[in-house]
Formats: structure tokens, C-alpha cells, sequence
């Protein structure tokens, strides 16, 4: 997590110490990352009050989010968010019948990445994966496990920004594993996180392979197995590991075009116009938000009287957004950027419950105009069992997070 689409990052480097350190550092695990609201954390020295509810809500927590079930939640935890979440993961699934034929969603934190898992242990001949963090042991582990049985894997990893460091272990424990892994272009930004398997389906994400913050990072997979966009993903991944290694590459090879996906660089004119496009309502969250045709397109539908809601994480960094869209008279809800709180890192536009843009994109210039990044825009009459749980989903987030106050 705590990824960045700028290509200078100022915030994000001014959070590495605080997030990156107390997640890393002093709380390895989900269970002592439950902090802020009350509690049991009572300071970053790793002091703990009230250890035998603390000892309650880790285990409810800890189950909630890798089981999607608030069973047992009796102990005094079950207004924990994270809870909340795991518990709307569920109900959203069973209103809309699990599974769908066509495109499916994942909703993270509920999965614990176990449909990701499920594809990479189940593939027969190859696997593709781009990714721009994969800091996820067991994920290392089946594609080192496909590649011994036989299947192709190839891996192309960020190293730009601070992509090597992050992505260092696993080039080295996947090379050792005789895996074809290749660094991307050290001066693109390789932002996508996309896994193609035996060349049937592609799951495009919100969210990286990183055990680190799979526990609270709220993200979407989208399990895709039309042919036509799976095979220009394909081809996109054969050019850009072509290009990978080289220094003389500055910007991402052109993305094979399909019906329904976006690539970047390229991208603002795709969502400014899906917002643009609205009657009724926008429903918007992305990690940052800094780009001022983005923000520009969402005060101007909240102008014009259209119900504009967005729900993110706190940050300084968008805080000029945040009150000029409050202005426009958008709702703005956000998380606090505190350890154990819900974590908003999907990346999604929904507009008048019927289309929506999901991917990797941020609402940032870089993101939108220079890195290499992949969404995907679905419709209600196509795909509505996806379209209902992001709707659903959003709804649970928008409603758990405060109200956004200038500081």
C-alpha cells in the first residue's frame, strides 16, 4: 500500500516514516495494527491498555477480515470498521448470489486474496503478472510452485520510485525459482497490477500483492474472462516486457486497445467524461487526489445538482480538493490515516449506479498521463452483479467513514 502516482511524492514520503515504520516495524500483524478510536492502542511506543479486550478484538478482527464473517462478535468488537467491512463483504455477496457468470468482483479486505491465490494454483500453462508492489509470500510461493510444475510465469516488476526495494525479495526469490522475472523500465512507473492465467482470464486490481496491508487496504479485483480484452492485455504484457530493462525507455509502450479497457498513459479523457457523463449521482474514491481535471469534473456535476459523494483516506495532501468539492456541494467522507482504521486504496468511479471506471488509476496527473496503469469501465447491463457490489460496498464505506472537516 501506500503507493504513489507522482513522480515526485512529497506526501507519500513524508508518510513513509509514520505508516511504513509502525506497519513494518512495531505491528507486523493485523492484530496489533487495531488502533485510534478508543481502542486499545495508547501510544507509537507499543504500549497497550485493556490487553484482555485487545486479545478479543484481535481474534475477531482477524477473522472477520480473512473469513468475511462477524461470527462471535458478542466480545464488545463488532463496531470495530474493519469488522463492519468484513460483515458488508458478506452481506453484499449473498444479495447478489456469489459468483457471477462473466466479469466477477473481489472485495478486499474480505478475500485475503484467497480467489487470487485460487487462480494462481490453479493454472495449467501460463501466467502473466504485472505488478507494481508483490511483497506477498504465499502469492511468491505459487508462482514459484506453477513454474516447477511446468507452467510459463512470467513476472514483470516496478523498479522505478521506490519499486526495488519494495520488489527486491521477491525478483530474488523468484529468479532463484527459475521464474521469468523482469524489472519494468527504472524510469516508468509501472502502476498496474494485472495476472492473466492461461491466457482465459485476467484479474485486473485496485491493490497490490502486499501481505503487509491486505488486512486493512480496502481494494477490488475484477476477475475478467472476456477474450477480446484478455488477449490485449496479453499483447501489452509481451510489449512491455520487450521494453523492460531497457533505460533508454521514458515513457510505457502504447496499451493494446479493447473494448472496455483503459490504459494509461491516456486516461484523464475516459473519466472526466464518465463523470461529465452523469444525470443523477457520482460515487468517486482513489488514494489521492491531486489532479485538477478530475477534481474540476467533480465540483462541476456537485454545480449542477447532481448527488456527488466520495469517501477516502485523510491526507493534508488533498485537503484543498476536499474543501473545493464540499464547496460544489459534493460529501466528502474520510477514513483517518491511523493504524487499524479501513484503509481507502480502491481506485473507482460509479455514476448513476449504472457505469463505473475500476482499476488502477489514481486521481493524479501522473497516473492518469505518464505511468502504465489499466482499468477497465463496465455497464449494469453487462456486468450487474459487479456493478451492485461496488455499489453496496461504497454505500457501507461512504456511511462508516466521518464526515471530512478542514483541519
Amino acid at each position: 500500500m501506500l503507493e504513489s502516482t507522482h513522480s515526485a511524492a512529497p506526501a507519500r514520503a513524508l508518510r513513509l516514516p509514520t505508516r511504513v515504520h509502525a506497519a513494518r516495524t512495531l505491528l507486523p500483524s493485523l492484530a496489533e495494527r487495531i488502533t485510534a478510536s478508543g481502542w486499545t492502542w495508547s501510544g507509537r511506543d507499543g504500549n497497550y491498555t485493556a490487553r484482555a479486550r485487545q486479545r478479543r478484538c484481535r481474534a475477531v478482527v482477524t477473522a472477520a477480515v480473512a473469513a468475511a464473517t462477524v461470527a462471535g462478535t458478542a466480545g464488545g468488537c463488532s463496531g470495530h470498521p474493519l469488522v463492519m467491512h468484513a460483515a458488508a463483504v458478506t452481506d453484499v455477496t449473498a444479495a447478489s448470489g456469489g459468483r457471477a457468470a462473466g466479469v466477477s468482483l473481489v472485495v478486499e479486505p474480505g478475500d485475503r486474496e484467497k480467489r487470487i491465490y485460487e487462480l494462481l494454483a490453479g493454472a495449467k500453462t501460463s501466467i502473466d503478472m504485472t505488478m507494481y508492489e508483490l511483497a506477498d509470500p504465499t502469492a511468491q510461493r505459487l508462482l514459484a510452485a506453477a513454474q516447477h510444475r511446468g507452467v510459463r510465469v512470467r513476472v514483470i516488476l516496478d523498479r522505478d520510485y521506490h519499486g526495488k526495494e519494495v520488489n527486491a525479495a521477491a525478483y530474488t526469490a523468484l529468479h532463484r525459482a527459475d521464474v521469468d522475472v523482469q524489472w519494468a523500465p527504472p524510469t516508468v512507473l509501472t502502476h498496474q497490477k494485472t495476472i492473466v492465467v492461461d491466457g482465459t482470464v485476467a484479474a485486473v486490481g485496485t491493490g497490490n500483492l502486499d501481505a503487509t496491508y491486505s488486512a486493512t487496504a480496502i481494494d477490488f479485483w475484477l476477475l475478467d474472462p472476456d477474450p477480446t480484452r484478455v488477449a490485449a492485455i496479453e499483447s501489452t504484457f509481451d510489449a512491455d516486457l520487450v521494453a523492460s530493462g531497457s533505460a533508454d525507455t521514458t515513457r510505457p509502450t502504447a496499451g493494446t486497445s479493447a473494448p472496455g479497457l483503459v490504459w494509461s498513459p491516456g486516461s484523464a479523457d475516459t473519466m472526466v467524461g464518465l463523470i461529465d457523463s452523469a444525470s443523477h449521482t457520482v460515487e468517486f474514491t482513489s488514494e489521492e487526489l491531486s489532479s485538477p481535471r478530475i477534481v474540476g469534473a467533480l465540483a462541476a456535476v456537485g454545480r449542477r445538482g447532481v448527488a456527488c459523494r466520495i469517501v477516502m483516506t485523510d491526507s493534508d495532501s488533498w485537503a484543498r480538493a476536499f474543501a473545493q468539492l464540499q464547496a460544489a456541494g459534493c460529501q466528502v467522507h474520510t477514513f483517518p490515516d491511523t493504524d487499524g482504521a479501513p484503509y481507502m486504496h480502491a481506485k473507482a468511479v460509479l455514476v448513476d449506479g449504472d457505469r463505473i471506471l475500476l482499476g488502477s488509476q489514481n486521481a493524479s496527473a501522473a497516473s492518469l498521463n505518464r505511468n502504465r496503469e489499466l482499468s477497465e469501465t463496465l455497464d449494469a447491463s453487462a456486468s450487474p452483479t459487479v456493478i451492485a457490489q461496488v455499489a453496496a460496498t461504497f454505500d457501507h464505506d461512504f456511511d462508516a467513514a466521518p464526515g471530512w472537516t478542514q483541519s
